[in-house]
């Protein structure tokens, strides 16, 4: 009976650990996309960088040339 009830509570302390990420990762994913939408439509370059990493080249590419 206490195997039974141990991984009950395990699955269930799992669960809600799956949740809590899932919660967190969209969070973080509003909060880029709204920077760079925002920066965009402002030309706010400071938060439209912030959408991206550091390393991003944001420099315009002419498929073209």
């Amino acid at each position: 009976m206490k195997n039974i009830f141990s991984i009950i509570c395990l699955i269930t302390f799992a669960s809600t650990l799956l949740a809590q990420g899932k919660q967190a990762d969209e969070g973080l994913i509003r909060i880029t996309l709204n920077n760079y939408i925002e920066g965009r439509n402002n030309g706010d370059t400071a938060r439209l960088a912030s959408a991206f990493h550091k390393s991003a080249d944001l420099r315009f590419r002419n498929e073209e040339n």
